[in-house]
């Protein structure tokens, strides 16, 4: 199964992936009831995508931490990124009651997560190997 050398770069970004969901997880279980009026966003949209969050961050700090990574995860994670931007777009436009500040804040999430799945994108992209064969002899 083809697999690709997590090398500092690529693990510094799946640390930060894990960083940013991290506060998001803490600052939408914290302060529910609050965001969910500044924001216009139901308060268990907020409890459930951080509990969410919450089991992405195990994955990717277990990612991180491994010296090799499976291309599919990779892609998973990046195509879990670009989807979590496009659902936040989604929720910034298509949603009722949803503030400007709300707007803003959904947004926000669309924008690192899409800069986040590019960067992994990009650090993955550069080193691609085999599995772990023997090579072969002529």
């Amino acid at each position: 199964m083809p697999t690709v050398t997590n090398h500092s770069g690529l693990r510094n970004i799946l640390r930060l992936d894990a960083v940013t969901c991290s506060a998001v997880a803490v600052l939408q279980l914290v302060l529910a009831q609050p965001l969910a009026s500044l924001l216009g966003l139901d308060s268990m949209l907020l409890i459930g995508s951080a509990i969410f969050l919450l089991g992405y961050v195990c994955l990717l700090l277990a990612t991180a931490h491994a010296m090799n990574i499976w291309t599919w995860l990779l892609q998973v994670i990046v195509i879990g990124n670009l989807g979590w931007g496009l659902g936040c777009l989604a929720l910034t436009v298509g949603a009722s009651g949803v503030t400007r500040l709300g707007q803003a804040y959904l947004a926000l999430q669309a924008v690192v997560v899409f800069v986040i799945a590019a960067w992994q994108w990009r650090a993955g992209s550069q080193q691609v190997t085999s599995a772990a064969m023997p090579p072969k002899h002529a």
